[in-house]
């Protein structure tokens, strides 16, 4: 058996040919007739439960299975006739790929996912909820029964519960946030900001977040402030509903834990954004021991 494993910035075309080096190595050097999926990793919708079905049509919205490569981008080419009338031709350049896997024959090829540790970056500071949404039924696939968003919302409850999270402080129904039926309070997030903190890999959470005036969502946000280069947080967006959640060093160096949730406005959201900035940025200028201590 062949292993490609490779890091979480890889392109599809280095993963699809990496297993294609790996199926030359076995001395394969032709495959006649198609290339077919085989089983159900993620059986039923490939949408999340709840998302507004006029959203459909937008990139963020994109469904999900086990085949999701390139984060589902594929290139077409149309190419008009040769003469007026003569059709068109469409080439379709597609990421998506698949070995052809039946059961009595041999794993030729076999490739292995990044840690979560490599993935969280890539899902965090594009906040792209596809990844999201995968996450959400591989946590089922493995640590429940199936690869379902039920069976991962099941595991994702449990441990919520266990960090003093409960159904009265957070619901959730995908792994992205776009459904209609996601809920939560500000005190859900902060205690589970402060247990994730508390984990042997916390940091890796931590160092996944956007940066404030530096990277991810947050890159044009909070420069020139105590802020910038300083506060890890993650976005969140749906139509009138804006949030912001993280961590930030205040200015004598301790760590404050905030969420800021903000629905149903009516002014322009750059305001709404303006307010969270302003928020965060009064944490960040906060001196919080005295200075006498200080010098102790």
């Amino acid at each position: 058996m062949a292993l490609a494993r490779l890091g979480a910035g890889y392109r599809w075309h280095t993963v699809l040919g990496a297993l294609a080096d790996s199926l030359r190595a076995r001395g394969i050097r032709r495959i006649a007739g198609r290339l077919v999926e085989a089983g159900d990793a993620f059986p039923g919708d490939g949408y999340g439960f709840g998302w507004a079905h006029d959203d459909f049509g937008e990139p963020y919205s994109a469904p999900v299975d086990e085949l999701f490569v390139n984060d589902g981008i594929a290139r077409l080419t149309f190419t008009g006739g040769r003469r007026a009338g003569a059709p068109a031709t469409i080439r379709a350049r597609s990421a998506a790929g698949a070995v052809p896997v039946r059961p009595p024959l041999d794993t030729l090829v076999r490739w292995e996912s990044p840690t979560l540790a490599e993935v969280l970056p890539h899902f965090e500071k594009s906040s792209q909820n596809q990844v999201g949404e995968l996450l959400l039924r591989a946590l089922g696939r493995v640590a429940d029964t199936v690869g379902t968003p039920e069976a991962g919302r099941r595991v994702a409850v449990a441990h919520l519960a266990a960090w003093g999270i409960d159904s009265t402080m957070a619901a959730a129904r995908d792994g992205s946030g776009l459904s209609r039926h996601d809920y939560v309070a500000p005190e859900a997030i902060v205690r589970l900001l402060d247990a994730v903190r508390l984990l042997p890999d916390g940091g890796a959470f931590r160092e996944s977040l956007p940066v404030a005036g530096g990277g991810g969502t947050l890159a044009r946000r909070m420069r020139g402030s105590p802020a910038q280069g300083n506060v890890r947080a993650k976005t969140g967006f749906v139509d009138k509903a804006r949030s912001l959640s993280g961590y930030v060093s205040t200015a004598d160096g301790a760590t404050l834990l905030f969420s800021t949730l903000c629905d149903s406005w009516t002014t322009p959201m750059g305001a709404v954004e303006r307010v969270q900035d302003a928020i965060v940025i009064q944490l960040a200028s906060l001196t919080l021991v005295a200075p006498d201590a200080q010098r102790c």
